[in-house]
């Protein structure tokens, strides 16, 4: 075996819960498991998910720059964004305020009464200390500035980080938190434990040949674009294949892998996401 290939495998032995593609994978399949993260981090009980996607495109205006979601989970009344979120940026904030615009227009369906907005819960787990307090969880509601009532409009926006030390969180996300920072302590924990179960998937997802073929795939196609943007020297361009490509391009396998395993062939698939059947061949082996 070539040496890039050990370390290949070498590095997708190590993807774990904060890959996003992991991340979205085991949450968006399932849906028990995804509610015990929001029951954890919101702190109330969330009656039985109707509605989860993994990395949906949200595209209301057809120019527009659109979103791209890691888990959207929805139930009566109420609607979840979960993000993971591993790299540094400053603008968290105002993507927070993006994503939620973007979502409302997609809810509120033709002829809807603004009333019939759901409540909405921004969801960003960060592994950095976003606004550099130390604190678990901050939680942000637009108020009244004169006597901080609450204006009201079903909306709030939560970023939990991973590194922190302060304030006090409930078990469950403490334990979450503690796996993200380090995954060896599920061996600590007994097997109905909802964290050793996430582990469990993770683990399955890491054996399973297909997705495993898929994802090596795209960090492959990823690594070559990166190449490219180097040598052409296009600082813009390289900073966009790492950021909105990255997404994108696991979006779209998923989607390939997703077709595949619902029965479609090669040129259906091909159909599907406009690219050539050779390449899905290759793709899917």
């Amino acid at each position: 075996m070539k040496e890039e290939q050990v370390n290949s495998c070498r590095c997708f032995d190590d993807v774990g819960i904060t890959d996003n593609i992991m991340f979205s994978t085991v949450f968006q399949e399932n849906s028990e498991l995804c509610r015990n993260l929001l029951e954890s981090i919101l702190g109330f009980e969330i009656e039985k998910l109707t509605y989860l996607e993994r990395e949906k495109a949200v595209n209301p205006v057809y120019d527009g720059k659109g979103i791209r979601l890691d888990i959207l989970a929805r139930a009566t009344g109420k609607v979840y964004n979960v993000e993971m979120q591993n790299r540094r940026i400053d603008n968290i904030p105002k993507r927070s305020r993006f994503y939620q615009a973007e979502l409302d227009v997609m809810l509120l369906g033709k002829g809807e009464y603004y009333s019939e907005i759901p409540d909405s819960f921004e969801i960003f787990i960060c592994g950095f200390d976003l606004f550099g307090e130390g604190q678990y969880v901050e939680r942000f509601k637009k108020l009244n500035l004169r006597n901080y009532k609450e204006l009201g409009d079903g909306t709030e926006s939560i970023f939990v980080n991973t590194a922190g030390t302060e304030g006090t969180i409930n078990p469950e996300l403490k334990e979450f938190i503690d796996y993200i920072n380090d995954p060896k302590i599920v061996e600590k924990l007994d097997n109905g434990n909802w964290i050793k179960q996430v582990d469990d998937k993770v683990r399955f997802k890491r054996s399973n040949g297909e997705w495993r073929h898929g994802y090596m795939m795209f960090e492959s196609m990823m690594q070559d674009k990166y190449h490219e943007g180097l040598k052409e020297g296009k600082a813009e361009g390289m900073a966009e294949v790492k950021a909105e490509g990255k997404a994108e391009e696991r979006s779209l396998l998923c989607k390939i892998f997703k077709l595949s395993r619902d029965g479609l062939s090669y040129s259906d698939i091909a159909k599907q996401v406009d690219i050539p059947e050779n390449e899905i061949k290759s793709i899917l082996g």
